[in-house]
């Protein structure tokens, strides 16, 4: 949790022995729990601890244990309550499994200070809209939210309650503005990382961490529907972590469905189990051979505008990698209110594509140009803004969007609008 500005070079002592800051903490847990039932049915799930004597924030935690150092038993009651209650919301929300995530996407280029301020985001919008629990005031020693790291331009396309953790991670990792930069000096003496993400070291249970994902998640929703209306419990609910099966695995799966190569029986040449059986086998079988021709894909790219250029290489990528494990074809089309360009591609498509148009979209031109090509499939790339045909095509269809929108036809795939910036 961000500490306060410091006086001097050392912080303040708080002149507590381990017994007494136990004590204090139980107290203060205790008067949390009997002012607020949803409080109640998160908070008694977590073990406390005392942290290390060289963590100087208030209090921090690596997902399951919330670790209380001395500074935190320096400061007014109120501050407390919020420093508790922030670090509950992390491991409700899973930011520390959600932190290691990233950084093991990201690599060397991952930012602990900017998952530690987006995390904090997060949490301190929701503890900002109930200020009292009970009787019990509640005062966040520090204020962020995403309002603090997001564009005025940006927050009108996506309002600020509806940015997530990671959204808003890949975000500021992209767009770092002079205006966020001076945001996070001027506070650089009250932050303090209070997010542990698990060692990438340790070994990881995937299955597991998708468990206590969805059980957190539960007891989050129990909570919140048991707590009084306006709770901040409610507000959280927007963060609730992801247990959803990634756009990719959705993207890949639709396609290999459709454009791998499949086989049929061959009464010209017998079967490899025949011939070994030397006979014995009593009757013919046939072999098996790839029936001919080559399976062909429709790729449509919306060039309304709204598709931003490394979120599209990603989606290239993507489609390379199925192109490669199927041998197919893939025409890509670039279309707005009408088709821009159609290009054919036997092998992979180039990563530094480029896409023509501008205007407003409508979905039936490209759609209605890719019936001259009998392909097996089509993903169609868009923000569901536009004209949809009358009837469907006579091809599958998904539609990956960045908006949760239901299509008139064909499958839908959710994939995070800021995901590439």
């Amino acid at each position: 949790m961000p500490r306060e500005p410091k006086k001097s070079s050392e912080p303040k002592s708080s002149g507590l022995n381990p017994e007494e800051k136990k004590d204090c903490i139980t107290l203060l847990i205790r008067r949390l729990v009997t002012r607020d039932s949803g409080v109640a049915g998160l908070i008694l799930w977590v073990p406390i601890a005392l942290g290390r004597n060289d963590q100087h924030a208030y209090a921090y935690t690596e997902g399951s244990t919330i670790y209380f150092c001395d500074p935190f038993f320096t400061v007014e009651e109120s501050q407390q309550y919020a420093i508790i209650l922030h670090e509950l919301l992390h491991i409700v929300l899973r930011h520390p499994l959600r932190a290691k995530q990233i950084r093991m996407a990201k690599g060397d280029k991952y930012s602990p200070n900017i998952a530690n301020a987006c995390a904090d985001a997060i949490v301190i919008r929701a503890i900002m809209q109930q200020k009292k629990i009970g009787p019990l005031s509640v005062v966040n020693p520090y204020t962020i939210t995403a309002e603090n790291l997001v564009s005025a331009e940006d927050l009108k396309k996506v309002p600020a309650p509806q940015w997530t953790f990671e959204m808003l991670y890949n975000y500021v990792e992209k767009r770092v503005d002079k205006a966020v930069r001076d945001f996070i000096n001027q506070h650089a003496k009250e932050m303090s990382n209070d997010l542990i993400p698990p060692s990438s070291d340790q070994p990881s249970d995937p299955h597991m961490d998708e468990v206590q994902t969805r059980v957190w998640k539960e007891r989050l929703k129990r909570a919140a529907f048991g707590s009084e209306p306006g709770s901040f419990l409610r507000e959280v609910l927007k963060d609730l972590p992801d247990t959803t099966t990634p756009w990719e695995k959705h993207f890949r799966d639709f396609m290999v469905s459709h454009v791998m190569p499949t086989t049929c029986a061959d009464w010209g040449r017998p079967s490899r189990r025949l011939l070994a059986s030397k006979g014995r086998l009593g009757y013919y079988e046939p072999g098996l051979q790839r029936e001919l021709g080559v399976k062909k894909a429709g790729i449509c790219i919306d060039t309304s505008g709204s598709i931003d250029y490394d979120l599209l290489k990603i989606f290239i990528a993507e489609t390379n990698s199925i192109m490669d494990q199927t041998g197919c074809q893939v025409i890509v089309i670039c279309a707005d209110a009408a088709v821009q360009s159609v290009q054919m591609f036997q092998t992979s498509v180039d990563a530094q594509y480029e896409c023509k148009g501008g205007g407003g979209t409508d979905f039936r031109p490209a759609l209605k140009e890719l019936e001259k090509y009998d392909i097996d499939c089509c993903v169609y790339l868009t923000d569901m803004a536009g004209t949809f045909p009358s009837q469907p095509p006579p091809f599958p269809v998904m539609w990956a969007t960045c908006v949760e929108q239901d299509p008139p036809f064909g499958r839908m795939v959710y994939v995070d609008p800021f995901l590439g910036r």
